[in-house]
């Protein structure tokens, strides 16, 4: 694991001129909901079964907003529905940023891993 993320922050780096400052990894459990498939608005109780918020801070403040890329490395799905799934980027400052990882209609995820990178913005 050390090994792939250490690869992953060169491989980074030498893409774009700038040094990787932080990667992570996530894992969320138990996101969804078998039982129905409702149309957006969703009322409260359907969005805390399809969304999850998570606080991610930074080892380090960056100067500036740094630019974060997020992949979706890892999934557990039930396989009698399709798999709908989303991760965003939310509130992000030089210091971290809230990652929102979400589900749709009767998608049901036992577990995902969501990878994010934290890229200094170099051209600022």
């Amino acid at each position: 694991m050390v090994a792939t993320k250490l690869a992953l922050l060169m491989f980074v780096a030498l893409a774009t001129g700038a040094l990787a400052n932080d990667i992570g990894t996530v894992e969320i459990t138990a996101l969804g909901d078998r039982g129905s498939c409702p149309v957006r608005p969703w009322n409260a109780q359907q969005t805390a079964k399809r969304e999850k918020i998570i606080p991610i801070k930074f080892e380090f403040p960056y100067a500036v907003k740094p630019k974060v890329a997020l992949a979706l490395t890892g999934t557990d799905i039930d396989q009698r529905y399709n798999m709908r799934t989303n991760t965003e980027v939310q509130n992000l400052t030089n210091e971290g940023f809230d990652l929102k990882v979400g589900v749709w209609c009767n998608t049901y995820a036992y577990w995902l891993e969501v990878t994010y990178i934290a890229v200094a913005d170099i051209y600022q």
